[in-house]
């Protein structure tokens, strides 16, 4: 037996439209299809996409604490960063950090304090 790979993910949240916002217009998951008033599903390309999945209970986690996470790649973790400190989001580092000589990484909190990686170049 032999994991190949994340087939799906899911993101709880307990305001939906205030999620949907963020996930959709802020940091730019736009291809999604709803299935119902507190649900959809965020095509991130042909093969990836992630379940969103409002009215759930909110969780007062703090950094340290156990849970999951989901790192999202992007095309330049500095124009990303940038975006979300526009949008007044918070975001859990100072600036993105080096994980070696060409790939940045920082943490941000969704609108329910999940807490989402962005991965990528500069």
């Amino acid at each position: 037996m032999m994991i190949k790979g994340i087939a799906i993910g899911s993101i709880y949240v307990d305001n939906y439209e205030k999620a949907l916002h963020f996930y959709r217009d802020i940091i730019g998951m736009g291809n999604f299809s709803p299935m119902n008033d507190h649900s959809c599903y965020l095509s991130l390309n042909d093969a990836q996409g992630i379940y969103l999945i409002g009215g759930c209970t909110f969780l007062d986690r703090q950094l340290r604490h156990t849970g999951c996470t989901l790192a999202l790649e992007v095309s330049s973790v500095q124009a990303m960063f940038m975006h979300l400190k526009e949008h007044q989001c918070e975001i859990i580092h100072d600036e993105p950090i080096a994980m070696n000589e060409v790939d940045y990484w920082f943490q941000a909190k969704d609108t329910s304090g999940n807490i989402i990686e962005f991965i990528g170049k500069q």
